[in-house]
């Protein structure tokens, strides 16, 4: 494993102690992905590590646990003492911890064999349960007995879905039934955890196979979602069943977290909204009533508002229809805005994807178009709204306006560009305006 020279400094200003690189640094490097941050472990006690890095910036909010974070060049990595645990009486956090000397000690009390590994560039490889056969076998299996490890810390049961989902990995059967049985325990999670786990994996590239495999675990904390397990579409554009739907669609996704969150909820409400028109499958409606849903879930998640309000936005306007004329793009754009409608048109596809296979290309190539009239709008600086107009209120009231005419001759004005009947040049613009005032032009 080459390292970044900081992590090398670590390690070896830690040199009179055992110490090692752990966790999901050596889990990637043994994969060949990208690794993203270092975590080290150490025989060296907190205040021993602390008189290591003397001078050096420190974060004690660990320190309780055996970690002291060195920050580094603005890098913050985290330190932490070999340690066992005592018992989890809350579900979620050791009731005390006690320190070791014995790496293979701390790596027992780990989730996943693939993160009970260690590594320093001269003692080679720590593997006390077979992590990196599980790692390059794509295999996510608990350290020890699953129930317990679980039992310990149910948020590890949502580690578990990031982690097949992110890594593509399959789940080890009797780790898989451990994280079923006991998804009920979730409800000793904090929403905000909760949350943070579920965004990993929706940005996963194994969506499907995980959320098919682990439906009951993901409706223990979002029951919106569990009426639409198993519930046939009767519609001919609709292969799959409005769960596999919805997963296909999230994975055929960009990796944008609001994208699929939208995606995630796109079709919630079609259970409840469900006809019989001439012999096929109807959801009058279920765009507002998914809306409803993601917005329930998203603020028992605690959500940031942000995040909830561009999700239900989207979901509110997925089924809108793709009209390709200027004049219709020009009007979504305004009501949504420019960022809006380039993710919406990203969910629109998504879903499109995920319809029977003989609808696809026909409604992805639709989408396409549709994102093309508006990209070539903008490259020519069309309006979309009032601000991108050349003159503005002041102008108005310079030619005469005052109170309600000032914003509904805006108004007049920009329908007129935006139907390509008045160029959006100062001139024209003032010429018009004060046509309206004169009682010209008014419509």
């Amino acid at each position: 494993m080459k390292l970044p020279g900081d992590v090398l400094f670590l390690l070896e200003r830690l040199a009179p102690h055992e110490v090692y690189l752990v966790g999901g640094c050596v889990r990637d490097f043994l994969m060949g992905r990208e690794i993203h941050d270092y975590d080290l472990t150490t025989s060296a006690l907190p205040f021993e590590i602390e008189r290591a890095f003397e001078g050096f910036r420190l974060v004690e909010t660990g320190l309780k646990h055996g970690t002291v974070t060195v920050v580094l060049h603005g890098v913050p990595y985290e330190i932490t003492t070999f340690r066992t645990e005592g018992g989890y009486s809350d579900g979620r956090r050791p009731d005390t911890v006690f320190f070791t000397d014995k790496i293979e000690e701390d790596l027992s009390r780990r989730d996943f064999t693939v993160n009970a590994m260690a590594y320093h560039p001269e003692r080679g490889l720590i593997d006390p349960f077979g992590g990196e056969k599980d790692a390059k076998e794509g295999m996510l299996r608990a350290v020890g007995n699953p129930f317990l490890r679980f039992e310990e810390d149910a948020l590890r049961i949502l580690r578990g879905l990031r982690f097949a989902s992110r890594l593509s990995f399959a789940v080890e059967e009797r780790t898989a039934s451990a994280m079923r049985a006991l998804a009920p325990r979730l409800n000793l999670i904090s929403s905000e955890r909760l949350y943070q786990e579920l965004c990993g994996f929706l940005t996963g590239e194994n969506v499907v196979r995980t959320g098919l495999a682990f439906s009951d675990v993901l409706f223990a904390f979002l029951p919106e979602l569990k009426p639409m397990q198993g519930f046939a579409q009767r519609n001919r554009h609709h292969l799959y069943n409005v769960w596999e739907h919805t997963l296909r669609a999230v994975q055929n996704a960009p990796r944008d977290l609001v994208v699929r969150l939208a995606l995630l909820f796109h079709d919630s409400g079609k259970p409840s909204t469900f006809s019989m028109k001439e012999g096929e499958g109807h959801f009058y409606g279920h765009a507002k009533e998914s809306a409803h849903f993601a917005d329930e879930a998203l603020r028992r998640l605690k959500a940031d508002n942000k995040t909830r309000e561009r999700v239900t936005l989207l979901i509110a306007y997925h089924d809108y229809p793709v009209v390709l004329e200027e004049k219709a793009v020009s009007r979504l754009v305004r009501k949504i805005g420019k960022e809006s409608f380039l993710q919406l048109t990203e969910v629109k596809k998504a879903d499109s994807s995920a319809l029977h296979p003989i609808f696809v290309e026909e409604r992805i190539r639709s989408i396409d178009t549709w994102k093309g009239i508006f990209l070539a709008m903008e490259a020519r600086q069309a309006p979309f709204s009032l601000k991108d107009l050349k003159i503005d209120g002041n102008d108005l009231i310079a030619l005469g306006f005052s109170g309600r005419e000032i914003g509904e001759g805006l108004e007049q004005i920009l329908s007129a560009v935006i139907d390509r009947t008045l160029p959006n040049e100062r001139e024209a613009l003032l010429d018009f305006a004060a046509n309206l005032g004169k009682g010209e032009n008014r419509t």
